[in-house]
């Protein structure tokens, strides 16, 4: 079922899992939408670099698909930061995109946990 665009999740902040138009956002919203990415994460820098504050349990997003259109509501479930050497195989499973994406390499990130619950570094 697609959103009422005009109702409450047109109130609601969006989460953008990759880039609008890519083959990832695609792939990634897919596996939200099939309950098996129930997890993310970002890094930390860049939510200091744009000032921007970390979610909260019970912040409920807007997923926008391939095109930025609304296709489903996640809710932050969990927020924890920890440093990327930290991150444990649940959490990773959970993130549901595999490590041919080599999202276990590199530095602190800010996890984002069940939909999406968001755990920084």
């Amino acid at each position: 079922m697609l959103p009422d665009v005009d109702g409450e999740w047109a109130s609601l902040p969006p989460v953008e899992f990759g880039f609008a138009g890519t083959d990832l956002r695609r792939e990634l919203v897919d596996a939200v939408l099939r309950g098996e990415k129930t997890a993310t994460a970002g890094l930390l820098v860049d939510y200091e670099r744009e000032g921007e504050p970390l979610p909260r349990p019970g912040e409920r997003f807007v997923v926008l698909d391939f095109d930025d259109r609304p296709v489903g509501v996640v809710e932050t479930t969990e927020v924890r930061v920890v440093r990327m050497a930290d991150v444990d195989l649940q959490f990773a499973l959970e993130e549901g995109e595999g490590p041919q994406r080599g999202r276990l390499a590199g530095g602190p990130r800010a996890l984002l946990g069940r939909l999406p619950r968001r755990d920084p570094p």
